[in-house]
C-alpha cells in the first residue's frame, strides 16, 4: 500500500513515482546478490527483472482510471505529468506532448454517480407529494421516502441471515414456509455495512416482488397484540402500503434491469470483449442518453417491456457475448423453487 503522508494530490503522485524508485533499487540489490552467490548461473539472474524494466514509461498510450472525486482526478493528472516528464528525462520522447496517455474516469462511479441524482429527484418529487402525510405520521417511526433508508429497514426486519438483533428474518422464513409453501421469494438486498449508489435499484427489485408477503407477515404481527407495537415493524408497513412508494420500486427495478445491469456488464467485462472496450463505453451512454430523452417525453415508455428491456439492443449485433447475457438474464435465468417451501436462498 502506498501512502502519502500529507495526502495531498501533488505528494500522493509524488509518492508513487518514488515507489517506482525504490522498486528499480530493490532488483538492483536482488540481481547483486544473485550474481555474487551464482556467479556462474546466468539462468537464475535471467529471471530477475532489470531494474529498468520497473518504470511508469511502460504506461505509454495507455488509460489512467480513476473515480471521479476532484482529489483523485487531480492525482490522475499529477501522475501523468510526472510520467511523461520522466518520459522525456529517459529520452524517450523529445518533449511531453510525444508521449500519449489517457485519462478516463471510472465507469462503475458514473454509473453510480447517475443513480444517485436519479434517485435524489425521484425522492424530491414524492416527499412533496406526500409532505402533508408525512406530517400527520408520528416521528417515532421515523416515517420517510429516502429509499436507502427503506432497504436498510427491510434488510433489518426480512433478512434471511437474522443479523440484526430487532429483525425477524428466522421468523418471516418460518412463516413463508407455513403460509406460501412453494412460493418464489427473492432474496433481499444487502443494504447494511456499506453499499454503492446503485444498491439501491438492487435492492428495489426483490423489495417490491417481495412487497406482498412482507405487507401480510407486518399486518399478522402488528395486529396479534401480544407484544408492544415494534417501530421498525410499524415503519415498514406504512411505507410498504404507501402506492407512491410502491411506485418508486417499481421505477427502480425496472431501472436495475433495464440500464444498470447492462452497463455493469460493459463496463465491466470491456477486457473480455470482442468487438468492445472502454473506449467504445461512449457509445453505450449516447444510446441511454437518447433512450432517457423519449422517457422524459412520454413517461409511458419506461413500462413498456420491449421498449425498457430493449434499450441496449442495437448493440447486441456488435457485441455477442453483450447478446448471450441479455438472452441469459431475460430468458434463461431461473430459480429453483421447492415444492414444500419457499425460495429462500
Amino acid at each position: 500500500m502506498i501512502i502519502s503522508p500529507e495526502k495531498k494530490s501533488l505528494s500522493t503522485a509524488q509518492a508513487l513515482m518514488q515507489s517506482m524508485e525504490n522498486a528499480q533499487k530493490l532488483l538492483k540489490g536482488w540481481r547483486e546478490v544473485t550474481k555474487e552467490l551464482y556467479p556462474d548461473d546466468e539462468d537464475i539472474l535471467a529471471l530477475i527483472p532489470l531494474p529498468e524494466a520497473a518504470t511508469l514509461t511502460k504506461a505509454r498510450d495507455a488509460y489512467i482510471t480513476t473515480d471521479t472525486c476532484s482529489q483523485a482526478k487531480n492525482v490522475r493528472t499529477q501522475m501523468i505529468k510526472a510520467i511523461k516528464d520522466l518520459a522525456v528525462k529517459e529520452g524517450i520522447c523529445e518533449n511531453t506532448e510525444d508521449f500519449r496517455m489517457h485519462e478516463l474516469d471510472c465507469w462503475n462511479h458514473l454509473r453510480n454517480l447517475w443513480i444517485e441524482h436519479a434517485v435524489d429527484t425521484l425522492e424530491k418529487r414524492v416527499k412533496t407529494d406526500l409532505a402533508e402525510d408525512l406530517l400527520d405520521i408520528p416521528k417515532i417511526y421515523r416515517v420517510d421516502v429516502a429509499m436507502n433508508l427503506l432497504l436498510r429497514s427491510i434488510d433489518k426486519e426480512f433478512a434471511l441471515t437474522a443479523n440484526y438483533a430487532k429483525g425477524h428474518g428466522s421468523m418471516f422464513a418460518h412463516w413463508m414456509e407455513i403460509s406460501h409453501p412453494g412460493a418464489l421469494l427473492f432474496p433481499t438486498a444487502r443494504m447494511l455495512g456499506g453499499t454503492r449508489q446503485d444498491a439501491v435499484t438492487e435492492g428495489a427489485l426483490p423489495a417490491y416482488m417481495n412487497r406482498h408477503y412482507c405487507v401480510e407477515f407486518l399486518f399478522q404481527k402488528l395486529c396479534a397484540g401480544t407484544t408492544e407495537a415494534n417501530i421498525l415493524q410499524t415503519s415498514l408497513f406504512l411505507q410498504l402500503t404507501s402506492i407512491e412508494i410502491v411506485a418508486m420500486l417499481r421505477v427502480l427495478s425496472i431501472v436495475h434491469i433495464a440500464i444498470v445491469k447492462p452497463i455493469r456488464f460493459l463496463s465491466g467485462k470491456c477486457h473480455d470483449l470482442d468487438g468492445w472496450g472502454i473506449s467504445k463505453m461512449p457509445k453505450a451512454l449516447d444510446i441511454l442518453y437518447e433512450a432517457l430523452k423519449e422517457i422524459v417525453a412520454d413517461g409511458s415508455k419506461l413500462l413498456d417491456e420491449d421498449f425498457a428491456m430493449g434499450i441496449f439492443k442495437s448493440l447486441e449485433s456488435e457485441v455477442p457475448k453483450f447478446k448471450d447475457y441479455m438472452t441469459h438474464i431475460h430468458e434463461q435465468k431461473e430459480m429453483y423453487v421447492e415444492k414444500r417451501s419457499p425460495q429462500l436462498t
